[in-house]
């Protein structure tokens, strides 16, 4: 969380969150409360994936290793649950 804060200024950065943040790289925090936003800054976050993110990670990973039956079974999966996922086919 600190290496996208302005200077690391945790009571600048305090402020600017109750105002909200225009950077467009930055609005995601926007939907944070102050509480979520001070525990992230001091304890820290971890960015969990959504399962398209997750299947589209996995598919990279079998395509790149050159699992070709398996990304035809994932393909099949998909199809037949007429799944579209951004990035897959």
């Amino acid at each position: 969380m600190k290496t996208v804060l302005p200077n690391g200024d945790f009571e600048g950065c305090i402020d600017t969150h109750m105002s909200g943040w225009e950077e467009k790289h930055r609005q995601p925090i926007n939907n944070l409360s102050t509480e979520e936003f001070a525990r992230c800054y001091y304890v820290g976050y971890e960015l969990q994936e959504t399962p398209e993110e997750k299947i589209l990670r996995k598919f990279n990973y079998m395509s790149a290793e050159g699992w070709d039956n398996y990304i035809d079974g994932m393909l099949y999966v998909l199809d037949e649950l007429n799944i579209k996922i951004k990035g897959i086919k």
